[in-house]
């Protein structure tokens, strides 16, 4: 039996917000953006880097130019389950971000085949972590949209399956 690595999720989410980025349909959006595939952020709790599946960094000027510029990094989590995401998930997640940069770092959660427990979707909208899912044909629906931390919204598809 072949293990699944995501490896083949990982690239079709990348592809897919690099894709809505450029169509000015993401949180952040060019010019001064950089979509990375892998990307490692430094963890002082560790001592070591955090690897990472996707990050979106914003700058606020050409970073190029400007090499002590710090970005807003929005970080993509990709979660290739056949059954619901679990709050343990979400909890892990929220503790590397946690490390790599809690002033300017947001996280996002991404799935395709699965969906998030209740206890994910409650935890993940106190933490300020936006949640998403793949549908066809190849576009990214928000489930939940995270503003502030203790502001979220649910889309109208989330609260008809919550009745």
């Amino acid at each position: 039996m072949i293990k699944n690595t995501g490896e083949s999720f990982e690239e079709e989410v990348y592809g897919l917000i690099s894709q809505i980025v450029k169509e000015n349909r993401f949180m952040v959006s060019f010019p001064n953006v950089r979509i990375l595939r892998k990307p490692r952020y430094y963890s002082k709790d560790r001592g070591a880097e955090i690897e990472f599946d996707i990050s979106v960094e914003k700058y606020l000027g050409n970073p190029d130019e400007n090499k002590n510029m710090r970005p807003i990094i929005i970080i993509v989590e990709c979660k290739d389950y056949s059954n619901s995401i679990p709050v343990d998930d979400v909890e892990e997640f929220h503790a590397k971000l946690q490390q790599v940069g809690a002033d300017n770092t947001k996280g996002m959660m991404i799935t395709k085949k699965g969906c998030f427990q209740r206890s994910a979707l409650t935890y993940a909208s106190t933490m300020g972590i936006a949640l998403a899912r793949i549908i066809p044909p190849n576009q990214v629906e928000f489930v939940l949209f995270c503003r502030l931390r203790s502001s979220y919204q649910v889309s109208e598809r989330e609260k008809i399956e919550r009745r």
